[in-house]
């Protein structure tokens, strides 16, 4: 076996093993999205006792955004994990600002969860960075 063979072997398994944390990381996410949707209904009860209706509308249209967030953010850790794991350079950096989204969000309320889903994405992002997976990635 060639050192090339042996390289882009050993990238395609680190990149295999990132996909999967990206994918857990995707399910830590709608895991939270799917806890936060109890807490609506009590929050909007406080919120509509002690606020117009206009305040009532701009909570609930807050609360759909970052559930909408959520979950988007779970679909894109698992479409640029599987483009990454195919060798596209663009989707190294996009995983990458993906993660840092995910530590700025992980104090939503689930800190245990949060931390969870950051630690699967900075591992994962971590693993397309170093050199094994950096062959994937020169390929021409």
């Amino acid at each position: 076996m060639s050192d090339r063979t042996g390289d882009l072997a050993g990238a395609a398994r680190s990149a295999t093993v990132a996909f999967r944390l990206f994918v857990a990381a995707a399910i830590v996410d709608v895991v939270i999205a799917l806890l936060g949707i109890p807490s609506i209904g009590p929050g909007v009860a406080k919120v509509q006792a002690a606020a117009s209706g206009d305040v009532v509308a701009i909570y609930i249209a807050a609360i759909v955004v970052v559930l909408g967030f959520e979950l988007l953010q779970a679909v894109l850790f698992v479409v640029f994990g599987r483009t990454a794991r195919r060798g596209a350079r663009g989707a190294r950096i996009w995983l990458a600002v993906l993660t840092a989204l995910a530590l700025i969000g992980f104090s939503q309320g689930y800190l245990v969860l949060g931390l969870a889903r950051f630690a699967c994405a900075a591992v994962g992002t971590a693993l397309l960075f170093v050199r094994p997976a950096n062959a994937l990635f020169a390929r021409p």
